[in-house]
């Protein structure tokens, strides 16, 4: 009976301790933990986004993973989403700890990344943890021996059935960014207050006449260059109406500010001209000033594809369906301004 009961004792220990075994081999511990970054609710993201974002939310993470083990949340995973606009602007960022979204430590986290810049549209996840194991083999099942079928008739055969056709891959949704073209309008309006200037100190009003129309054509035309037909037009209404106002301003802040004495004309400015000529000429630059800066800063730019815009660093662009381009021609005793244009 003693020997009985002693061999029941030794197997279910044995059994018990090749369980134990078998458990602590099926779930190792994680030792090395990281954070792994990818694409977030069907959002492309290129690589070197997801490269950037890795090593920037690495060491947040594992600051918020210290903090949810400080306060018992170790079942808790430590994940981090972010999604930005087409101007590169975040505007969904989550630290996803469901239940501890209240704690300190994972609201200066969120803060840490809520400025956060993106060139391009697109959303990505990012988690902080060891990847799951791989799954066990499954064993092999044992080989079926299948007795051969009976010899029946020779009989035709049927055709086999047609493949079924390819499957087109969904296309991906294509993504843009601005590309900035103002220092070409700059330099147009340079070169425009260039005559403009030199005209009114020589008296002369051919150059004057040609600085003033190459300040009204020159930039429009450079936006319709590169296919901004609707700013094009927009800039000649503002270089049309924004220095009048800024004429009729100034005139009258000269009027009530300044001297009635003086001559009314605008080539005496600045030697003997009254106030009304003076604050007419400086409220005229002014407001020519601010058409220079909204046409550079606010309406110079193109929308152009990824994709198109790294095959042009290989191949030299089509040419343009049709070309503009200013013309001056300045002498002694007259000057015009013209457009030229290749269809």
């Amino acid at each position: 009976m003693r020997r009985a009961l002693r061999a029941a004792v030794s197997a279910a220990t044995l059994t018990a301790v090749g369980v134990l075994s078998r458990d602590a081999t099926a779930e190792p511990a994680c030792t090395a933990p990281k954070t792994t970054c990818a694409g977030h609710s069907g959002y492309y993201a290129p690589t070197e986004d997801i490269d950037r974002l890795t090593a920037v939310a690495d060491p947040i993470l594992r600051d918020v993973r210290t903090c949810l083990d400080g306060v018992g949340a170790k079942h808790v995973a430590s994940v981090l989403v972010i999604r930005w606009d087409s101007d590169g602007n975040p505007v969904d960022v989550k630290i996803d700890v469901p239940g501890y979204e209240g704690l300190p430590c994972v609201q200066k986290a969120q803060a840490k990344i809520a400025t956060l810049q993106n060139p391009r549209e697109t959303a990505i996840r990012c988690e902080f943890g060891c990847a799951p194991p791989p799954p066990p083999p499954k064993p092999s099942a044992p080989p079926i021996v299948v007795a051969p079928p009976a010899p029946v008739p020779t009989q035709t055969q049927a055709a086999p059935a047609a493949p079924p056709p390819p499957v087109a891959p969904k296309p991906e949704q294509p993504q843009y960014e601005k590309v900035w073209y103002g220092y070409q309008t700059l330099i147009a309006d340079a070169a425009s207050f260039s005559l403009l200037v030199g005209g009114i100190a020589a008296r002369s009003g051919g150059v004057t006449t040609a600085g003033y129309l190459g300040f009204l054509l020159a930039t429009p035309i450079v936006h319709m260059a590169h296919g901004n037909i609707g700013p094009g037009f927009g800039s000649i209404g503002l270089r049309l109406l924004v220095p009048l106002i800024g004429l009729g301003v100034g005139a009258i802040a000269g009027v009530i500010i300044g001297s009635s004495q003086g001559s009314g004309a605008f080539d005496r400015f600045g030697n003997g001209a009254n106030g009304a000529v003076t604050g007419a000429v400086i409220g005229g630059l002014i407001a020519a000033g601010g058409c220079v800066a909204i046409d550079a800063g606010g309406l110079a730019y193109t929308k152009e594809r990824v994709d198109d815009r790294a095959v042009s660093l290989t191949r030299r662009r089509p040419a343009p369906w049709f070309t503009l381009a200013p013309s001056v021609d300045v002498r002694r005793d007259r000057a015009s301004f013209g457009v030229a244009g290749q269809f």
